[in-house]
């Protein structure tokens, strides 16, 4: 009787190893017949990776003012980028297998990283290549950040929403241990941006101080429900030690301070009273 169920059980694995490998036959041929039957099939890849280019564009573009609708009373609430996310433009590279093949190999794309999920963030960093890279992180853990921390030398912007908790977190920062942010050029802060001005107990450096070295623009909006205000002093302090800035966004309102208390004679920020009040939240250099 045993003898007969285990003859059975391996025709039985035996058919379902021939199934499979029919199965992996089939779905290599349907890939091919999808492949030259898209009306697409001809175009060279490089017209079609300037098709794909150009439809990512364009999302982004529409998923921008999209955000901005919400914040005004004009325009549509909710849109078709909305609906269909941050990576909502990946949905081109499902036409055929082509097409998402052109579209991994073409670096440029997936140089935009929300930092929502550490599988979504470690794939776009390897698609990415060596292309330069645009960091927004909005909410989510501190370990998000590790993966583009690593690759510090090709981050060219950097957008992050501050709270006490991302300032606590990130004294895990060391930056001996961190390529240098050589194309770092624009770093915008959001939420309590106090905590991006203050240094770590364990490490001695603000974030700003880590970022900040070749900066060229800096914008700074805090957020209206903060209860640490921004002091000027220390925005003051952390301009000394930013020799390439050139711009500068500020929507904040600081605490005042007394004229006599800042050097005008070693401060490379002299007469700039600008950015002490904060009904002039932009200023050139």
């Amino acid at each position: 009787m045993n003898t007969d169920c285990d003859a059975a059980e391996a025709r039985k694995k035996e058919s379902q190893d021939e199934i499979g490998k029919h199965e992996v036959v089939l779905a290599e041929r349907k890939r091919e017949l999808n492949a030259i039957s898209s009306a697409t099939s001809c175009l060279p890849p490089e017209m079609l990776r300037e098709i794909i280019l150009q439809y990512h564009a364009l999302y982004e573009k529409e998923r921008t003012q999209e955000r901005q609708n919400k914040k005004s009373t004009k325009g549509p609430r909710c849109g078709v980028c909305t609906c269909h996310g941050l990576y909502g433009w990946i949905r081109i590279t499902h036409v055929c297998t082509l097409w998402r093949t052109i579209a991994l190999e073409t670096p440029r794309l997936w140089g935009d990283l929300h930092l929502r999920r550490i599988d979504c963030v470690e794939a776009m960093l390897v698609r990415s290549k060596a292309t330069l890279v645009t960091v927004n992180w909005h909410k989510g853990n501190f370990s998000l950040l590790l993966p583009v921390l690593r690759e510090l030398n090709r981050v060219q912007s950097l957008e992050i929403f501050f709270d006490e908790r991302i300032w606590k977190a990130s004294e895990d920062i060391l930056p001996n241990t961190l390529p240098l942010p050589t194309k770092l050029h624009t770093l915008r802060i959001g939420g309590n941006v106090s905590y991006a001005f203050q240094k770590n107990a364990r490490s001695g450096f603000s974030i700003l101080s880590i970022f900040g070295q070749g900066l060229r623009i800096l914008s700074v909006k805090q957020n209206q429900s903060t209860r640490l205000p921004l002091r000027s002093l220390s925005l003051l302090d952390a301009l000394q030690n930013l020799p390439s800035l050139e711009e500068i966004h500020l929507d904040v309102e600081p605490y005042p301070v007394a004229s006599s208390s800042v050097d005008s004679s070693s401060s490379p920020v002299e007469n700039r009273d600008d950015l002490i009040h904060p009904e002039s939240p932009r200023s050139n250099r």
